[in-house]
């Protein structure tokens, strides 16, 4: 997987603002770079500009600066009926009054294939996606996951060099998309074509994709791997969106190998670990991020045993909540509250610990990290 199979260089997208008002720029300026036979996934809230990155790819939009390549093509005023391209849309824009057959083979119809091809290649592309056998319903019969298993077959059909897939499991109840993820995922590995797939939900971004871009008001602040994004984010936007994560405000003391010092408060001082670009000198205010699952607690009882690799913080329960698979402890530590995530192995009333009492935290000096912003 080392082609290039989609590029994005200096590419700026802006819209006409309202009368009197500037330019409104969705997409400001950003470098991509996705690969032969990638899941890739934009990953952001809404109005980050990850939908209109995926149109200027598709050619619904074209870029106000900047270059769109695709298999070493550039794309610039090549509309999007030419390009090596397909999309899914959230709504799937399916044609109401024909049948599923006739939905998947429209495509080809306009492209100009003979109709016998092209009901056998429609034939092939529905049983890919496990419908074989209800060409002559209409969408209006199908559930919201067959539709949506209509809509890739009809992408698919085209064998187009890149899918491009905007939100289409959003429509979807909670059980059927996370079957569909999983579906989606294996479908894209059997068939080796480039998927592109925007979504502002984490849990699927992490679920299907090989690398995802976290975008925030047009800009790309970081690219990588599901674990990547989530065990090293570099800003406090990313460490936010991607799962759960405790902020700890502090002064940096000092720093040592990319170990920074920060004192938190109340004469307590922690490590934690600097990323490789980081500006932040002794004095400046800075932020830590720790994720709740990374801390252990255990009462006072205990003997302390903090060692060379582990941090261990002395704090006083606040608040306790079991939520069955784990249960949740808010700790207060030196000024800051932390959020605690305990895994219920073995539940027994009367376990735990209450609020008011007196505990330690802990967690390895790795879990802990500075933030660049």
């Amino acid at each position: 997987m080392s082609d290039v199979k989609v590029q994005l260089v200096k590419t700026v997208k802006e819209f006409p603002g309202r009368r009197g008002e500037d330019a409104v720029r969705a997409v400001d300026s950003i470098n991509l770079t996705i690969y032969d036979g990638e899941f890739f996934a934009l990953l952001g809230p809404s109005g980050c500009g990850k939908t209109t990155t995926l149109r200027l790819i598709a050619g619904f939009e074209q870029p106000t600066s900047g270059d769109v390549i695709i298999d070493g093509e550039q794309m610039a005023g090549v509309p999007a009926f030419h390009r090596p391209v397909n999309t899914v849309f959230q709504d799937y824009a399916l044609f109401p009054h024909m049948t599923v057959m006739q939905n998947v083979m429209f495509g080809l119809k306009m492209a100009g294939v003979d109709r016998r091809e092209a009901e056998r290649r429609a034939a092939s592309a529905l049983e890919l996606v496990g419908l074989p056998n209800i060409r002559k319903r209409r969408p209006r019969e199908l559930s919201g996951g067959q539709q949506q298993r209509v809509a890739l077959a009809r992408a698919l059909v085209k064998k187009p060099s890149v899918l491009l897939l905007d939100e289409p499991l959003g429509a979807l109840d909670l059980k059927l998309r996370r079957r569909m993820q999983i579906e989606l995922k294996a479908m894209q590995a059997e068939l080796g074509i480039t998927f592109i797939f925007v979504t502002h939900d984490q849990e699927e971004a992490m679920t299907m994709a090989n690398r995802i871009a976290v975008m925030d008001q047009g800009h790309i602040l970081q690219i990588g791997r599901p674990d990547e994004i989530y065990e090293t984010p570099r800003t406090r936007f990313v460490a936010d969106f991607i799962g759960e994560t405790n902020f700890l405000q502090g002064r940096l003391l000092h720093t040592e190998d990319r170990v920074g010092v920060v004192d938190i408060g109340d004469d307590v001082s922690i490590p934690a670990i600097m990323p490789e670009r980081h500006a932040a000198r002794a004095g400046d205010d800075v932020t830590v991020a720790i994720r709740p699952e990374r801390i252990a607690i255990q009462g006072m009882d205990v003997p302390a045993s903090a060692d060379d690799s582990r941090v261990m913080v002395r704090g006083r329960v606040t608040e306790a909540y079991y939520i069955g698979t784990d249960t949740r402890y808010v700790v207060r530590v030196a000024s800051a509250s932390l959020t605690v995530r305990v895994q219920n192995t073995d539940y027994q009333r009367g376990m735990g610990f209450k609020p008011q009492q007196a505990v330690y935290v802990l967690w390895e000096k790795h879990n802990a990290r500075l933030l660049v912003d």
